[in-house]
């Protein structure tokens, strides 16, 4: 039989961080660019990472999403990316 555990709440993040302000920085040919992003919590993160030369990205598409949700934004392009005929 398995033992019940209890979980705090306050390990829940209700209220995640989200980007208030983003970059995106070209790494040049052969490298990934990666996008920067300001948390409402202060720490500057990175958000993504891309080639340059598929996908590309503005920083304003990431202002007021959370981490995941950016992630979400790199894969829905990614996956277009490599479903049509430009790959």
């Amino acid at each position: 039989m398995m033992k019940a555990q209890t979980v705090s709440l306050e390990l829940i993040d209700r209220d995640p961080p989200r980007v208030v302000d983003a970059v995106v920085v070209e790494m040049g040919r052969g490298h990934k660019d990666v996008v920067l992003g300001v948390l409402t919590n202060g720490k500057v993160v990175e958000l993504i990472t891309f080639y340059g030369d598929e996908l590309s990205f503005q920083a304003d598409e990431f202002i007021g999403l959370t981490q995941p949700q950016c992630w979400s934004v790199f894969t829905k392009k990614d996956i277009a990316f490599l479903q049509s005929d430009l790959h």
